[in-house]
């Protein structure tokens, strides 16, 4: 079992890592679009939605590439949001990121997110052979 953080995200903020890899798969875990503010050393979150789901996807691909793997790669994910509007927001980024690969995905209104945030997510993904 590996465990995966990358030095170019803020810190997980709670007691686990960004990602495990294990068995050829890799994890992610609950994933909010924060970054790592290089002036203030602070985690820091973009106040509009767009950028939001730039910086989420962002920080996913960084995730992968640090766990051996990529986008292209990914099997499921799920989004959370506060409200199933922010849809229409994520969606054309989302789709543009990922181009003709779709993995199984899911978007799950769920509430008021950490300081505010428009978007978490978490993934699977498979490392290649």
């Amino acid at each position: 079992m590996n465990l995966i953080n990358v030095d170019q995200l803020p810190e997980p903020f709670g007691h686990y890592s960004h990602a495990v890899a294990v068995g050829g798969w890799v994890f992610v875990s609950g994933l909010l679009p924060f970054y790592q503010d290089n002036t203030s050393g602070k985690a820091t979150l973009a106040v509009e939605p767009e950028k939001q789901a730039e910086q989420i996807l962002q920080n996913l691909e960084m995730i992968l590439l640090e766990s051996g793997t990529t986008l292209n790669n990914v099997a499921q994910i799920r989004f959370y949001v506060p409200d199933v509007q922010q849809r229409k927001v994520l969606e054309p980024l989302y789709a543009a990121k990922l181009g003709d690969h779709r993995p199984a995905r899911t978007i799950v209104p769920c509430g008021e997110l950490r300081d505010g945030a428009c978007f978490m997510l978490d993934a699977v993904a498979v490392q290649p052979a």
